[in-house]
């Protein structure tokens, strides 16, 4: 229903906010102290430097094969918030392999969305729609894998054009994400 807002609701509506999104901000700024002090030790590097050093050599393979999983974890999970925990990690994996850092959102962002838009078992979006329209999970569930398929080839299928026709970096100890090597 529409109410009439007063003047008073102004100053109410801010805090009503801060309310409901501070535990948002407080994962954050969590994911956030946990990836700082990780930082600060040498271990977080070793263990990116292992990582990155195996998959030399098959850069596209893995990438895809990242892209793959997280939009199959997403979609049939929906943990779309609780995977910002990891994806700083595969970011500086794929800045470690020598690609940039649009290449590095398109695989952790692109993988996340392709999961959202292919959402078939998680309670979050397929649960909304099927409150919604009054069906269940096993309806259209062709059409929700079809879609996601779909979604996810074309997210592959940029990541490879795009970093082939990228140079890789040489030189990623720059990089905002990638710790200082100890």
């Amino acid at each position: 229903e529409r109410a009439q807002m007063g003047i008073m609701n102004l100053f109410n509506y801010p805090i009503y906010t801060f309310y409901n999104f501070i535990y948002i901000l407080l994962y954050l700024l969590s994911v956030g102290g946990l990836y700082g002090v990780l930082n600060k030790t040498g271990a977080y590097r070793m263990i990116l430097d292992k990582v990155s050093n195996h998959v030399k050599g098959r850069e596209l393979l893995s990438l895809i094969l990242t892209v793959l999983l997280i939009a199959l974890i997403i979609s049939f999970t929906g943990f779309t918030f609780e995977a910002l925990i990891i994806l700083p990690f595969i970011a500086s994996v794929v800045l470690l392999l020598g690609y940039d850092k649009l290449t590095a959102a398109m695989i952790t962002v692109g993988s996340v969305s392709v999961g959202v838009i292919g959402t078939t078992f998680s309670k979050t979006v397929a649960g909304t729609f099927n409150t919604i329209l009054g069906t269940n999970y096993v309806d259209l569930i062709w059409v929700k894998v079809g879609l996601l398929i779909l979604c996810s080839l074309i997210l592959i299928v940029n990541i490879i054009l795009y970093a082939r026709n990228i140079e890789k970096a040489k030189n990623v100890e720059e990089e905002f994400l990638v710790p200082e090597k100890v």
